[in-house]
């Protein structure tokens, strides 16, 4: 959902750099929104892939630690904590890759403006 929002945001502003200049893929090239797009979804990509890593690495520590004895509210805090950490950095990493592909669009439009 919030992958979403993100491209969502990313879209709107592409549409306004679009609507900034005459046709921005003649002045801009596409080939470089293109490659900004990519790398925020190959970013987004990653970022989610790891999180995923982080709660299946928690699980299997979960039912490790069931066979070690441990407790089931230490293994249920230690999961909840490991979660939450994967859950923030997954957060971190889209909101950096959202910054950086919106500094690369800013740095288009304004080489845009320049030209104008």
């Amino acid at each position: 959902m919030k992958s979403l929002f993100a491209l969502a945001t990313i879209t709107i502003l592409l549409a306004s750099v679009t609507m900034s200049g005459e046709t921005f893929a003649q002045k801009s090239g596409q080939q470089e929104v293109q490659d900004i797009m990519t790398a925020y979804k190959k970013a987004v990509y990653k970022a989610q892939s790891d999180f995923n890593a982080a709660v299946k690495k928690a699980n299997e520590s979960a039912r490790a630690a069931i066979g070690k004895g441990i407790s089931v509210d230490q293994i249920n805090a230690d999961s909840k904590a490991a979660i939450a950490k994967a859950r923030d950095d997954l957060k971190v990493a889209k909101n950096t890759a959202q910054k950086e592909a919106k500094a690369s669009l800013d740095k288009i439009k304004d080489k845009i403006k320049k030209l104008d």
